[in-house]
């Protein structure tokens, strides 16, 4: 099993939006820091709820709660590395403007979610700028569809000359047997066989 889920395909850009804009709903209880039998019970069901959802926005891969769960974590690590470097940065400047640490607007969203909790003096980012970042990744995947179908479209054109070519070739061919059989006609019978354009006979002595 462990094999099975090393094997697993990643996650695209498209997958970790949708993913980000399900869990900011269900945010308060998988994030509960209660860790009693009923509560982890609740935060079990709710994944399973995140993964329905999940199912139903996203048709790129099927996934399953433990996997999604597990993005989520991967996520957040990032999210606080980068607000430990930018508050390494800020104590580093005297408080004034620190480095950009993070390039992924992914990881972005989610500082600002947790950040909620006080852990970095970061603000929490805004809904509009998940809403952008969410438009971003339908962007780039509609950018990549796009893509595959121009190539796709290459392709079958490619199909279609080739298939033209052998046609052509099939007509070399066919008329290569007449001429063979003229010949053979002609040696055989000492008359001349000649072929008009619709493939008919006139025997001329």
């Amino acid at each position: 099993m462990e094999n099975k889920r090393k094997r697993e395909r990643s996650f695209e850009y498209l997958e970790k939006s949708i993913l980000i804009e399900i869990v900011t709903e269900h945010f308060a209880v998988i994030e509960s820091k209660k860790t009693d039998g009923l509560s982890i019970k609740l935060k079990n069901a709710e994944w399973q709820k995140i993964a329905e959802k999940f199912a139903a926005a996203s048709s790129t891969y099927p996934r399953d709660s433990h996997s999604l769960k597990t993005l989520w974590e991967n996520l957040k690590r990032k999210a606080k590395v980068a607000m430990a470097i930018e508050a390494d940065n800020n104590y580093g400047t005297g408080g004034g403007k620190a480095m950009k640490s993070v390039a992924d607007p992914i990881v972005d969203v989610v500082v600002g979610l947790i950040g909620k909790k006080g852990v970095s003096r970061r603000p929490a980012l805004t809904t509009t700028l998940q809403s952008e970042t969410f438009l971003e990744a339908k962007k780039l995947s509609l950018d990549a569809s796009s893509r595959d179908a121009g190539e796709e479209h290459k392709l079958q054109m490619k199909i279609l000359r080739l298939r033209v070519e052998q046609e052509a070739e099939k007509l070399k061919q066919e008329k290569m047997k007449t001429e063979i059989l003229k010949l053979q006609f002609q040696r055989e019978s000492g008359t001349e066989w000649v072929f008009d354009d619709n493939n008919e006979a006139d025997n001329t002595d």
